[in-house]
């Protein structure tokens, strides 16, 4: 399909080209009616006029893009991406620019950096990847991720992390305290009278750490139990995860609390223990994340909130100083806190 030109919606929005130029590039638009900026962004979306960013790019040396990473499959970054779009329109207004946040799919291995070189071909003014450790643990293919990226850093382009923190110089990370989230999701339970709490293995290694801290702080050392093999991140996971445990133990020899992966894991595993006539009063259930939807159901348990918002607005306007600027923002490590649905 041919591509809409910015002559062809000058034209048919009645104004001049400069006029719209500076409307659909966000600049310099304080004196301009609000009337008119509606009518020509209004004039473009129907004609299905599209940002060259390249073409833009070499003429201003700036994209306007920020690129932003998402795992597959993961239910707390998917929720990241509507809260940038809605940051990067709030935030631009005041800084009289305008940014297009451009996603990208993260998959791990060769189809990763393919889809990481591909977004780079679009000159991002900067990169924020909300990306889990097990996508970026030092493996081959992993490594060539982190060397495309620490090239980017290099050369003087943001680079901001969300979710976990990497060792790129050049770059900063705004991330939940993992470790603290651990031991104050166990340490709640152990509040609430559980001595035999199982910990699925989550990919995020300190928070596992934290798990272990809690439970030798308060001396349940013998009692660290933690699955072998890391645990998934989805309903099916959960469910599945503790069919498996209650077949593999029994129902006589089953943990008085589980801590899982994440809040969507620990609805799964809910479900499959609702059918097999346990109850969450018989095994408390601590979940991750804290995800909008968990106080929308009948599902009752605990859960070690990220507060996804702040972290996404703090990391996003940092970053659009960092590009107004040049000064690299300080990272920061906010502390979770627990919260009970449906309890």
């Amino acid at each position: 399909m041919r591509r809409v030109t910015l002559k062809e919606v000058a034209a048919e929005s009645g104004y001049s080209f400069s006029l719209v130029s500076k409307v659909l590039r966000g600049c310099g638009i304080d004196s301009i009616r609000k009337e008119t900026i509606e009518h020509i962004r209004k004039t473009a979306d129907n004609m299905g006029y599209v940002v060259n960013h390249t073409a833009r790019s070499l003429k201003t040396g700036k994209s306007h893009v920020i690129a932003l990473g998402i795992p597959l499959g993961d239910n707390f970054a998917s929720t990241i991406y509507p809260i940038i779009t809605e940051v990067a329109v709030t935030s631009c207004v005041w800084k009289n620019i305008t940014y297009d946040v451009i996603p990208f799919i993260n998959y791990g291995g060769y189809k990763e950096n393919d889809n990481l070189r591909r977004i780079l071909s679009m000159n991002p003014d900067a990169i924020i990847y909300a990306t889990p450790p097990e996508k970026l643990n030092g493996v081959s293919n992993e490594q060539i991720t982190l060397e495309i990226l620490s090239d980017y850093t290099a050369a003087g382009h943001p680079l901001a992390f969300v979710m976990d923190a990497y060792n790129i110089p050049g770059s900063c990370t705004f991330i939940l305290d993992n470790r603290e989230g651990g031991f104050r999701g166990t340490e709640h339970l152990i509040g609430q009278g559980c001595r035999n709490i199982y910990h699925f293995r989550s990919y995020y290694h300190t928070r596992n750490q934290g798990y272990v801290d809690a439970m030798r702080n308060y001396g349940l050392s013998d009692r660290i139990d933690i699955s072998e093999n890391y645990a998934g991140y989805s309903f099916k996971s959960g469910y599945d995860s503790f069919t498996e445990l209650y077949n593999t133990r029994g129902p006589k020899n089953l943990p008085d609390a589980i801590f899982g992966t994440c809040d969507i894991f620990a609805m799964g595993m809910i479900k499959s223990m609702r059918e097999r006539g346990i109850s969450e009063n018989d095994i408390l259930i601590m979940g991750y994340d804290g995800l909008e939807i968990s106080p929308f159901t009948d599902y009752r348990f605990a859960t070690v909130v990220q507060p996804v918002r702040k972290i996404t607005t703090d990391c996003l306007k940092s970053v659009l100083d960092w590009l107004e600027t040049g000064n690299v923002p300080e990272s920061r490590l906010y502390e979770p806190k627990i919260e009970l649905y449906n309890m």
